[in-house]
């Protein structure tokens, strides 16, 4: 079977965990014998082969977006949504290719055309939901801004992607609650549902050490911009370091525009900055810590860290907030952007020794793609 996985980045230009989705997909497709290979947008049109996937890049401005001015921005975003442009190139690559299945992911800077020149072929399609770029062009939504997606300028961008999802026969999301905002808001009528659960992939030999010694190792692994609440973090370890100064250390991972405050906070706190990590370095970063902190406070859909960390038996503590409610229970969960609230959730869920996590979360990437496919209804062939 040929799927075609289509995603608005890829390596080298991956920023986040949807784009990890895409490439363990893709991985598993070809580890099972099937043939795969991605579209995706770049700042220069190119055809790559990465770890055997074959990769179409379609040049759009979606990579540097960010640099735009905000008056550009905007018109940009109106204009994407039909883009004649990746919608012919698509056509091209479909009829070169000639898939058996497209599961798409974010489309935010490929357009949403791209469903069209797939049902014009008649090409069974999934869709899986990473955020609420449909809903909201920028993707983000904050706790304190949530009624945003009900006003009348987010109405009117719904009224431009809504109506292009009838094309869409199966739409998935790693949580319920995604799912649902979309559903309520008249997105995917009468296409069939589920919710499917991340890949994770085994990290092999990996096993969280034995504790030694009284300190206690936290670990924050993502982005480092303010929708991911790492200034929440900051705060809240430094309240934690006045009530204890030498129980805690903590351990952060990842690139973004906050990594100056971080190397200002490394000359005044016990912080180890690791900059970004490789998978295998992320599996040992987590198997010596003591609890991981997703201190998030925009709305998030179900972020990949959680079940890679439940892989390697790591507690995890999160804003109750989104998708993440679904996974952790009460007791790991604090109000999101409360500092105090953090450091408490800190104390309680390290004093416990052991966080109570989700049960049968986990899914190899193996069982990511049998999911998929048996969810499309087709077997492989």
């Amino acid at each position: 079977m040929k799927i075609c996985f289509i995603h608005n980045l890829y390596a080298p230009y991956a920023r986040g965990g949807a784009e990890k989705v895409v490439v363990r997909a893709a991985a598993a497709a070809l580890a099972e014998g099937h043939n795969a290979f991605v579209i995706t947008s770049a700042p220069e049109k190119d055809v790559k082969t990465i770890d055997g996937v074959k990769v179409y890049y379609i040049k759009t401005g979606y990579y540097n977006l960010g640099r735009y001015p905000l008056p550009l921005r905007l018109i940009w975003h109106f204009f994407n949504v039909y883009n004649l442009s990746v919608y012919c190139e698509c056509k091209i690559i479909f009829n070169l290719e000639k898939p058996d299945l497209i599961v798409s992911n974010n489309l935010l800077g490929l357009g949403y055309l791209i469903w069209l020149a797939a049902a014009k072929k008649g090409i069974r399609l999934v869709h899986i939901l990473h955020d609420v770029q449909m809903l909201y062009p920028s993707g983000l939504i904050y706790l304190d801004t949530a009624k945003n997606i009900d006003a009348f300028s987010a109405k009117m961008w719904q009224c431009l992607t809504k109506k292009f999802t009838k094309q869409v026969g199966f739409v998935a999301s790693p949580s319920k609650w995604l799912l649902e905002w979309h559903l309520a808001r008249g997105f995917f009528k009468g296409a069939k549902q589920s919710v499917i659960a991340n890949p994770v992939p085994k990290f092999s030999g990996v096993k969280r050490q034995a504790k030694t010694g009284s300190q206690i190792n936290l670990l924050y692994i993502g982005q480092l911009e303010k929708h991911k609440g790492v200034d929440v973090l900051l705060d809240a370890y430094e309240i934690l370091l006045k009530e204890s100064p030498d129980k805690y250390k903590l351990t952060i991972a990842g690139a973004g525009s906050l990594e100056k405050r971080i190397n200002d906070e490394l000359t005044k706190k016990p912080i180890n900055f690791l900059g970004n990590l490789s998978t295998k370095e992320v599996s040992q970063a987590m198997s010596e810590s003591d609890l991981l902190i997703v201190p998030s406070i925009c709305y998030e859909n179900s972020p990949l860290v959680i079940s890679e960390a439940f892989s390697v038996g790591l507690p995890v503590i999160g804003s109750r907030l989104g998708g993440v409610a679904e996974v952790l229970t009460d007791d790991c969960l604090f109000i999101p952007g409360d500092a105090l609230d953090l450091a408490k959730t800190i104390r309680r869920s390290t004093e416990n020794s052991q966080a109570p996590q989700a049960e049968n979360y986990i899914r190899t990437e193996k069982d990511y793609l049998k999911d998929l496919l048996s969810f499309a209804g087709l077997e492989k062939s």
